[in-house]
This record gives structure tokens, sequence and C-alpha cells, in this order.
């Protein structure tokens, strides 16, 4: 199929395609059981969970078949984790929806969480490296153990972003945040949950989103940026996007873009000269959070309901990950 044909058709209806049922999620703080009263499938569907964790143990594993069968999941229920770094909740929904079009299920959820305080240091950077790969002679090999904030400081000081710049995105997302939610845009994307009065440590997020038959097939594109500037992803990969789906950057209603850090979110859209009022417009993760794990899953929530409210048929989600 060509590029252009391929453009076309992401708007046609097809009986093979794949739609998202509901996408939900718990405040990013934290949450025992999450609400699923108006996400619940009906008792005979049992889906395939992938849920997506950067963090825990075993990735998650163990602990997220405890919760899924705490939630009152059959076990028959299949269960399993990915780890894709910051994409993973996302890698997860494109997964799901590869396996439906496949044909191994008609029904599944996607999701991801994370907590940020428990040892964070340690499992967000290894520590316990190869010797040989520590003293590796590729640069970009061994640039992969940058902290992210030194990389986001790379970014700022490589493409001229001043403090100023950043400090204005930084307030800009937490001004939208405020008013979005101010406006109930939330509503239909945050469900209830039962808390414990949380220590100042205590925050995790939890997301999920349901896909069956029906809608655009997710088509993977991919394209890479240096280790030491990991943030400027997004300004490569959203042309690549472009061209492999057929459309125009004018094609696109609304962008959700990960605000990772605001160096890279301003270079972003500066580089990809976008419309500030299509990015974010409901804030971002600057004012919302960032669970790395759940990152993704959030972005495919926010999109989706702020794609309906305002009427648009094309969204883009997209992040820096490595």
């Amino acid at each position: 199929m060509s590029v252009r044909a391929v453009g076309r058709s992401i708007l046609q209806k097809s009986p093979t395609d794949v739609i998202v049922l509901s996408a939900v999620r718990s405040p990013i703080t934290r949450a025992f059981k999450g609400g699923f009263k108006d996400a619940w499938l009906e008792d005979v569907l049992r889906p395939d969970v992938l849920i997506g964790n950067v963090l825990a143990e075993l990735g998650f594993a163990k602990t997220g078949r405890m919760a899924l069968l705490d939630c009152g999941f059959p076990a028959s229920t299949t269960f399993h984790t990915i780890n894709r770094q910051c994409s993973s909740s996302l890698q997860a929904i494109t997964h799901q929806a590869h396996a439906i079009m496949a044909g191994q299920f008609d029904v599944a959820l996607a999701g991801g969480v994370e907590s940020m305080t428990r040892n964070y240091g340690s499992r967000g950077r290894p520590t316990d490296v190869s010797p040989s790969l520590r003293a590796s002679n590729v640069k970009q090999a061994t640039d992969c153990l940058l902290a992210m904030g030194e990389t986001s400081e790379r970014v700022a000081q490589r493409y001229g972003i001043t403090r100023q710049e950043q400090d204005d995105f930084a307030f800009q997302s937490h001004h939208r945040a405020l008013v979005a939610w101010n406006a109930g845009k939330f509503a239909s994307e945050i469900v209830p949950v039962t808390y414990q009065a949380p220590s100042e440590t205590d925050k995790e997020g939890l997301l999920t989103t349901f896909t069956v038959p029906q809608d655009d097939g997710i088509r993977p594109n991919v394209r890479g940026c240096e280790p030491d500037e990991m943030g400027v992803g997004p300004a490569l990969a959203i042309p690549a996007l472009y061209q492999y789906m057929g459309v125009g950057q004018y094609d696109v209603g609304v962008f959700e873009i990960n605000e990772a850090f605001a160096s890279q979110m301003v270079y972003c859209v500066r580089a990809l000269h976008l419309d500030v009022n299509k990015v974010n417009p409901n804030g971002g993760a600057i004012a919302l959070g960032h669970p790395t794990g759940a990152t993704g899953a959030r972005q495919v929530a926010t999109l989706l309901a702020e794609m309906q409210r305002s009427d648009h048929e094309l969204g883009v989600v997209s992040m820096c990950a490595r």
C-alpha cells in the first residue's frame, strides 16, 4: 500500500480495525484498587493483560499478578509485563493492538504502573555494570549511563534553550493543567480510588486501556537519536510517523508529547514548528507527573478524551525513551 493510500485509510472504518473501549487512570498518587466501574467488560470476556513497568523487581511480574487477582480478575486471566523505559505502557498498548489484529485475542487490557519513590536512584540508572562496558571506547555506549537530567542540560546547552524559556514552559504546563482540572476535563479519564492517607513519599501511578477489534491498526515506525540527548526523540520520530502514515502536520488535531524536561519540550516544539495550542492543551507531565511505566498510557487516555471533546480525528502521542 502506498504512503498516500495509508493516509486515506486511517480515517476509514473497517471490520478489522482496533478500537479503544475505555482509557482510564487513577490519580497519579498512591492507589490500591483502581476503579473499573466505568470500564469493566462483561464477565464473559477474559482479557489478556499487559502492564508496562520500569523500576519494580522482576518487572512487576509477581506483584502485578497479585494486584490483578486482588482486583477480581479470574485466575484464568493471562498476565505479563513489558519494560521499554518511559514508553513501556505505550508499547503495551501497541503490543495488545497487534495481538488483536493477529487474532490472538478479541479483547485485551494494557496499562502501566510505577512507584517513583522506591529506590529510584539505583533502578533508574544501573550501578552494577560490566567493567568492560563501563570502560567501552564507544561513546554512545557509555552515554547510556548518563543521568536523565544531565542529558536535559546538554539539550539546553546544545540548542541554546534558556532557563527563562524552560520556566515559561513549566508555568504554562501547570496553568493549563489547573484550568483543565477546574473545568472538569479530567473527569472522564480519572477514576475514583480508595486510599490511605499517604506520606510525602507515597506516590504511585496506575493506568489501564482496553482495546478490542476496530479502529486503525497501529503501524510501528521508529527513529532514534544520540543517547546523550535522548530528550529530542519526538522531534525525529514524529516526522517519520507523518511520512509512514501519509499525513501532514496540519492533519493532526492534538499532540500529547511527554514533558520529561522543559528543555527537550521547548526544543521539540521549536524544531517541529508546532502550534503550541495543539501541544498538551491540558498540561503535561511537568504538571501532572511522570510515573515512567504508566506515562504512555496516561498520555493516550488524555489524548483520546481531548480528541472526543474537541472532535479531532487524528492525534499523536510521542515521548523520549532510551
